[in-house]
């Protein structure tokens, strides 16, 4: 099984599913829309009771360089008196749903 497009690429070989962040051009830095697509493969892996193993890697020459600062969602204002990301709320809504589901899985 092989997804060919998208900010998150999936894999299998045998019981081995590889989840792949894919913006190399980026360094694999997150976006909203990445944390989205990248949240719902553990969700796959774990409903799939021929996957034993999860490895979760990046394309190119990176793993993940951070979140991605054109994100909209983390991108700062310049402009006098904009309001600023709030990267609390970034972190809640992306990046603890993520942990916690990879601290969850049912398979390593």
């Amino acid at each position: 099984m092989t997804e060919a497009e998208g900010l998150v690429l999936v894999a299998q070989t045998a019981a081995v599913r590889t989840v792949t962040l894919n913006r190399p051009q980026a360094l694999d830095s997150f976006t909203t829309a990445m944390h989205a697509e990248l949240l719902a493969a553990p969700d796959a892996a774990a409903a799939d009771e021929a996957v034993r193993c999860v490895v979760i890697t990046g394309a190119g020459r990176a793993f993940s360089a951070g979140h991605g600062l054109s994100d909209p969602a983390a991108a700062l204002n310049l402009q006098a008196g904009a309001s600023q990301p709030d990267i609390g709320d970034l972190i809640e809504r992306c990046y603890v749903p993520l942990a916690l589901r990879v601290r969850s899985m049912p398979v390593r």
